[in-house]
């Protein structure tokens, strides 16, 4: 089976798993491709940054000056049950290209990343020398037609004390390929413990700290042997950034 859409790998670099690939989706040109993926991938856009930004502590009790952490963060962002995130409406009148091959004309749900919809059939019409020249594919299905109902994220974080009360972070994930498909990670935060400062630090058992870190994610994905479009060296690149606080 041809993995699922691009941005599954880009995001969370892994669940590889579906039966129809995005490439398909570029037939119907650049505007109407940018346009479908942008709904599609929302929800898992929405996952993926949730699942990113956290894992910043695990506890407010700063390090010490030189005390350092590695950690090994892992997450896991569930959909089961909800509905809403599995499908979009697709209206044909708001695409320059595509339309449903039944009942052509008529906005209907169709399968978002999370979504298990399948056997959804659109065409694309356009004209080559004179003629119209149509084309016929299947929407990608998501990821729950795979019986996935959750996207994992991992990633590796140290953390070190610098000052007093201070400890500063970061995190990173190597640049993983997988066919023709790329990610990586990298992030930085810092921690302070106010509690450091006071006089009570040394007889309450209590920490407050806050905390703001920074994630970027970085993806490819090489278009080029799709055949759709004529060129080379073509392809699809994602950024994804967030902050937490």
């Amino acid at each position: 089976m041809k993995h699922l859409l691009t941005g599954l790998f880009i995001c969370s670099c892994s669940l590889a798993v579906a039966q129809t690939s995005l490439n398909t989706i570029f037939a119907a040109g650049v505007e109407d491709a940018e346009r479908f993926t942008t709904n599609y991938l929302a929800p898992f856009s929405e996952s993926t940054v949730y699942g990113f930004s956290t894992g910043w502590y695990n506890t407010a009790d700063a390090k010490p000056l030189g005390g350092f952490e590695i950690s090994i963060v892992g997450a896991i962002t569930s959909h089961q049950n909800k509905e809403d995130k599995k499908t979009f409406v697709l209206d044909p009148n708001d695409y320059q290209n595509m339309d449903f091959v039944e009942n052509p004309g008529t906005a209907r749900a169709v399968s978002s990343a999370f979504g298990d919809i399948e056997g959804t059939r659109v065409f694309v019409e356009s004209q080559v020398g004179g003629s119209t020249v149509r084309q016929e594919f299947e929407l990608p299905t998501g990821i729950s037609a795979e019986g996935f109902n959750f996207v994992p994220s991992g990633y590796l974080q140290a953390s070190v004390g610098i000052l007093k009360g201070t400890e500063i972070k970061a995190r990173f994930l190597p640049k993983i390929t997988y066919e023709d498909a790329s990610v990586g990670l990298i992030g930085f935060g810092v921690q302070h413990d106010f509690t450091k400062w006071l006089p009570a630090d040394k007889i309450l058992p209590i920490a407050i700290s806050g905390v703001i870190g920074y994630t970027r994610i970085t993806g490819d994905y090489d278009i080029s042997d799709s055949g759709l479009v004529g060129g080379r060296d073509q392809r699809i690149e994602a950024e994804m950034s967030s902050w937490a606080f």
